[in-house]
């Protein structure tokens, strides 16, 4: 049993100790039939047990022959596939009869920007078969774009049925006035906001919410819905704030500005509120009906009462000095 390239060089040289009856070319592998038996040889002219092929492929699938070929019962010039499917192939060649089945998988491709556990914005889908999206017959390289969960079938032949899922997740952007960012999970607040996002709609602490503008501070959560069941939810936190103190500083007076809910020594405040009476104060920020920060600080007026004294003085004596200076005038005058 000689052995060549394709230049017709002698590579590899096997002495048989049996005198076969029939050979049959198989997929790059030889094979001897004896009176008693076949037996199977490789391309580096090594003994098989037995023809080795696998079940499932990717993309395509090619196989080598001699003889008569059919799939899934008719007849091919070639064994050459790239149409996904279930296959029974089967060869002939005179007394000689292999087949083998194998399932032919698509190399499919969903087109998107990859985010996470889905897609964020518009997504395409390419690949042999007949293609479903959620049950509707889906155009290849067509858009899909509404977020929601999505099944794509691909349907191949001889009952070949493939199922993938995947996600077009919602864009969530917030906006303060100032900036507009993506919107995080446990992000936190301290001016109101307003959120829009592409998701069929939005819940609000369930309600329907329709990007108004969020301005009391709270925990809120925030439900996303799209189609076939998707749902998605975020939750963020609008905390309170003053402006105007600081803790444990001291003021003649001060306004402060108060955005959200607080008590201020007890009696409940909001906005603007100016504080110019003496006094210690506690500033409470109150968030979701509970203490979130308090400010102790206080107002003490300076007395400026001496300080106006002395400069009134100052001001008499000034007079004074005048109408003693006129009056000597007149005196050394009326002398004259």
């Amino acid at each position: 049993m000689l052995k060549y390239d394709f230049s017709g060089n002698l590579l590899t040289k096997e002495y048989l100790n049996y005198k076969p009856i029939n050979y049959y070319n198989h997929n790059y592998c030889l094979i001897l039939k004896t009176n008693n038996s076949e037996i199977i040889y490789n391309n580096e002219l090594k003994v098989l047990d037995k023809l080795n092929i696998n079940n499932e492929f990717i993309a395509t699938f090619s196989y080598q022959f001699q003889g008569q070929a059919l799939i899934n019962g008719v007849y091919a010039e070639d064994i050459d596939l790239s149409y996904p499917g279930n296959y029974l192939i089967e060869i002939n060649d005179g007394d000689y009869y292999y087949s083998f089945s194998i399932i032919l998988h698509p190399d499919f491709m969903i087109n998107g920007i990859r985010y996470q556990e889905g897609y964020l914005g518009a997504v395409t889908i390419f690949s042999f078969g007949e293609l479903y999206i959620n049950g509707d017959e889906y155009q290849i390289g067509s858009s899909l774009t509404e977020v929601g969960n999505y099944t794509l079938i691909i349907k191949g032949e001889n009952d070949y049925h493939k199922e993938i899922s995947f996600v077009i997740l919602p864009d969530v952007v917030y906006n303060d006035g100032t900036n507009q960012e993506q919107l995080m999970e446990d992000s936190e607040f301290m001016t109101p906001i307003r959120i829009f996002s592409n998701s069929q709609s939005m819940f609000l602490n369930d309600e329907i919410y329709s990007s108004d503008l969020i301005d009391s501070p709270g925990v809120y959560t925030l439900t996303l819905i799209g189609i076939n069941n998707f749902q998605e939810e975020i939750t963020f936190t609008i905390i309170p704030s003053v402006t105007g103190i600081e803790d444990n500083e001291i003021y003649q007076e001060t306004q402060i500005d108060i955005f959200g809910k607080a008590y201020l020594n007890g009696e409940e405040v909001t906005g603007e509120v100016i504080i110019d009476k003496n006094g210690d104060y506690k500033l409470e920020l109150i968030l979701e009906d509970k203490v979130y920060q308090t400010y102790n600080f206080k107002i003490e007026i300076i007395d400026e009462v001496e300080e106006t004294s002395e400069n009134q003085f100052e001001e008499y004596y000034k007079y004074i000095f005048l109408i003693i200076l006129v009056i000597g005038l007149a005196l050394i005058l009326r002398k004259k």
